[in-house]
């Protein structure tokens, strides 16, 4: 098994860009960033090479403000959710990262069959995108204490 650190949460103590060379450092020889969205793809690119780590896994973008979690399963967001799968589609091919959570989204008050409608029909959407490129589209089931209104909580429903 080979584990990947997630510069997210490990090494909080440094800036990102110092992040990746603590990961090496350290004996990793993958990384995660939940959301490598506040520099171009190609710093986060460069930042991954230069300390020798491939990329694991990055999240869709998750949207502003509080609550938001994605937008995959939001009736009413498909425009939003194309929007963030097209940004994600260029971290991958910047980074060589072939895989890609989709994040669900917060559903607040929406039927959750509307929200599970939702969701396969942007997922079928997307698929195609996805594989022409050769990313494996990942469902996480996020946890409620944490997450709470995310669409499923158990690996199951994912």
């Amino acid at each position: 098994m080979q584990l990947a650190a997630n510069l997210t949460w490990l090494y909080a103590h440094l800036p990102l860009a110092e992040r990746f060379d603590a990961a090496a450092r350290d004996g990793f020889a993958a990384i995660e960033v939940l959301l490598p969205y506040d520099a171009t793809p190609a710093w986060y690119a460069a930042a991954a090479h230069q300390a020798g780590l491939q990329w694991a896994l990055f999240n869709t973008p998750i949207g502003e403000g509080p609550g938001r979690l994605g937008w995959a399963a939001v009736p009413g967001a498909e425009a939003q959710f194309d929007e963030a799968f097209a940004r994600s589609l260029a971290v991958a091919e910047a980074t060589g990262c072939r895989s890609i959570h989709l994040m669900a989204g917060h559903v607040g008050d929406h039927l959750p069959a509307t929200c599970h409608n939702t969701f396969l029909s942007n997922l079928e959407r997307v698929l195609p995108q996805a594989q022409a490129q050769g990313l494996t589209l990942c469902l996480e089931a996020l946890n409620r204490s944490d997450m709470p209104g995310y669409l499923y909580h158990l690996p199951e429903q994912a």
